[in-house]
């Protein structure tokens, strides 16, 4: 605004517009179509701590998958795995849990301000909690029409000739999302 000019409402308002506008623009060309106070990608969710503990385990999930490697033939062997993968679990959980304290500690919203009522603190058990399948550590249980089952989740493809063109192996108990249609 200029200063030491008498203006009048509409050329205040104008000059305002102009400079919101000019803001808008040079943020445009900052950030794109993100609004520049978004969370880093993976700490947004809605979901409070379950969700960045869930999407914590989804990483470590895909990270095995990645580095995957034959089930061991010897129960001591299988056994050790089994309980290496269960610590694994807890020091992500805790992980987790610990990024999403300080998230919550520091976390502003879109006007600056402190995030509302802070939640209950977690305290992560002292041993892994859970369960693991050590005939086959890959393996979860997974919801099916008739309880729980101890497996794994497929999708299959076929063209109208019944030839398979596509799968996909998860543990993931829901269907939706993981084949996308043609």
């Amino acid at each position: 605004m200029n200063e030491g000019q008498t203006l009048d409402y509409e050329q205040i308002a104008r000059e305002i517009l102009a400079e919101a506008k000019a803001v808008d623009a040079a943020e445009d060309e900052l950030y794109g179509e993100a609004r520049g106070d978004e969370l880093p990608p993976g700490f947004s969710t809605a979901h409070g701590r379950r969700g960045w503990l869930r999407e914590a385990k989804r990483q470590l999930d895909r990270e095995r998958a990645a580095k995957s490697r034959p089930v061991p033939r010897s129960r001591q062997k299988r056994l050790k795995e089994a309980k290496h993968q269960l610590e694994e679990e807890l020091a992500v959980e805790c992980r987790a849990n610990a990024q999403y304290e300080q998230y919550r500690a520091d976390a502003r919203d879109s006007r600056g301000r402190r995030l509302g009522a802070r939640p209950k603190p977690f305290v992560p058990p002292a041993v892994p909690a859970g369960a693991i399948n050590v005939t086959d550590p890959d393996s979860r249980l997974l919801k099916a029409p008739r309880g729980f089952v101890q497996g794994y989740n497929a999708q299959v493809v076929t063209n109208e000739s019944q030839i398979v063109i596509a799968a996909e192996i998860t543990v993931d108990s829901p269907d939706f999302g993981h084949l996308e249609p043609w």
